[in-house]
């Protein structure tokens, strides 16, 4: 079914002009598999709608320091990972978000200074990013997480893993780690 797949869009692609593929790695295939001129593509990321998702003032030296840690797939998103490093490295000086409606996280007894949210919507959840001061995304697996595009529409810098497409969105130095 591959090879039926791949023969079927290799015609097809004749048909078009332009490409947006979402990430290099997307806009890669196209060129190196199937022949498509890097010039055709246009890389678009995760698009957001900047009139809504806007950053905030975030007021600097405050304390205690506020993280975020989003996801409904706690433990491929190295939930576990951030845990245990905020216990060992950041409680006392850090408070961390989780905002998840994976029910994993209802059976981790969480660390001092961890808060849970679940069932936000999304004027809810865009309150909270622009109420945090970094966003952590530990993921040890990704394409191009929605989250990490949300965070950063929100000028909150982010530290995450450089898995998947993650580099096309955090510039490391300039707008996360």
């Amino acid at each position: 079914s591959h090879q039926l797949h791949h023969r079927a869009f290799r015609r097809a692609i004749r048909n078009f002009r332009y490409f947006f593929p979402m990430g290099s790695s997307a806009r890669d295939s196209l060129v190196d598999v199937y022949g498509v001129p890097r010039d055709r593509c246009f890389v678009t990321l995760a698009p957001q709608d900047t009139a809504r998702w806007q950053p905030s003032e975030r007021p600097l030296g405050h304390s205690p320091f506020r993280l975020l840690f989003v996801t409904n797939d706690f433990q491929r998103k190295r939930g576990s990972l951030l845990l245990e490093c905020y216990s060992r490295f950041l409680a006392e000086t850090c408070k961390l978000t989780i905002v998840s409606n994976d029910r994993a996280v209802g059976d981790i007894v969480l660390p001092q200074g961890t808060t849970w949210l679940r069932g936000k919507s999304k004027e809810e959840l865009l309150e909270v990013y622009q109420q945090s001061d970094l966003f952590v995304f530990p993921t040890r697996q990704d394409y191009m997480p929605q989250v990490v595009a949300e965070a950063l529409s929100t000028g909150l810098p982010v530290m995450t893993t450089p898995v998947g497409d993650i580099p096309d969105l955090v510039r490391h130095r300039e707008n996360g780690w």
